[in-house]
């Protein structure tokens, strides 16, 4: 199975709330894409992607790794 490309960054005047949420998705995609080169570590999500238009920064993921599940949940 051949990897898709790493799709060009974007930029947004005023940060990433302005962008939509197929430009939030690319750039996130794209910058997994270099977690993943980074940690040789690789995620199969089929239907699991939430995009949120609010204040996600107390999201934290599951860190069990025999499990081999990664799932987030909101730690407030």
């Amino acid at each position: 199975m051949k990897p898709l490309p790493i799709p060009p960054k974007t930029k947004a005047k005023s940060g990433y709330r302005t962008m939509n949420s197929e430009t939030r998705f690319d750039d996130f995609v794209r910058e997994l894409t270099e977690l993943s080169i980074k940690y040789k570590i690789a995620i199969k999500s089929i239907g699991g992607v939430h995009i949120y238009d609010c204040d996600i920064s107390d999201i934290v993921y599951s860190n069990d790794l025999t499990s081999g599940d990664l799932y987030y949940e909101f730690s407030s």
